[in-house]
């Protein structure tokens, strides 16, 4: 019983993506830049979910995949600060951490976690810039001012998702790392907590989405 219950939780971490998804196709042709790259992060987390999906029905590592999903999800999340931050400095260096990330990214895979082990010091790196990216997204929004209440900005509700998962995912890979060896059972635990923070990102995605096409 316990293990359908894990099953049926990671399935629906891998399905709540396409609801967000559907919404962005939708208006993808009237998006501002910023959407546009939430639609393409969208669609990435589509493709790579249902291929790591599909790896795990069948019981075969989709680890090497995590390597090069890390990578694009990355890209695809900067690519939206990148429109979303107004300060050229900020933008250059956006740039500059994404050229460096992809870069060691890759050295990892060669010199320090190769594409058969889960790539923490990546995936970990990634939410620590990314949490820092989405705190600096909220001081221009409050600096800026051009809102009336916070829950009726789609930029705040895209945010809030993006905070909260790699804030957990920053969390709950630390944890792994020491968990696994010890308690497998415990550690699964871990990854059921880490799929539902991702549903939770996706509906928070849903909603700026949803606020958005409301204008």
């Amino acid at each position: 019983m316990l293990k359908e219950i894990q099953r049926a939780i990671i399935l629906c971490s891998s399905v709540a993506v396409v609801f967000p998804l559907l919404l962005a196709l939708k208006n993808f042709k009237n998006f501002p830049a910023d959407l546009k790259a939430i639609s393409w992060y969208l669609i990435n987390a589509t493709v790579f979910s249902t291929i790591a999906l599909s790896l795990w029905l069948t019981q075969k590592n989709n680890l090497p995949l995590l390597h090069l999903y890390t990578i694009t999800e990355f890209v695809c999340i900067s690519y939206f600060y990148y429109f979303v931050f107004t300060a050229k400095n900020q933008r250059k260096t956006i740039g500059i951490i994404t050229a460096l990330f992809c870069s060691f990214s890759v050295l990892n895979v060669f010199f320090i976690q190769d594409l058969h082990t889960f790539n923490t010091i990546p995936r970990s790196i990634e939410s620590i810039v990314l949490i820092v990216y989405a705190l600096l997204c909220f001081q221009q929004q409050l600096k800026q001012l051009n809102f009336t209440r916070l829950e009726y900005s789609w930029l705040f509700w895209v945010n809030t998702g993006f905070l909260i998962y790699f804030s957990s995912a920053l969390l709950l890979f630390t944890l792994s790392n020491y968990i696994l060896p010890l308690n497998h059972q415990l550690n699964m635990y871990i990854w059921i907590l880490h799929a539902l923070f991702s549903v939770l990102q996706y509906f928070l995605i849903f909603i700026g989405l949803w606020q958005h096409r409301r204008r």
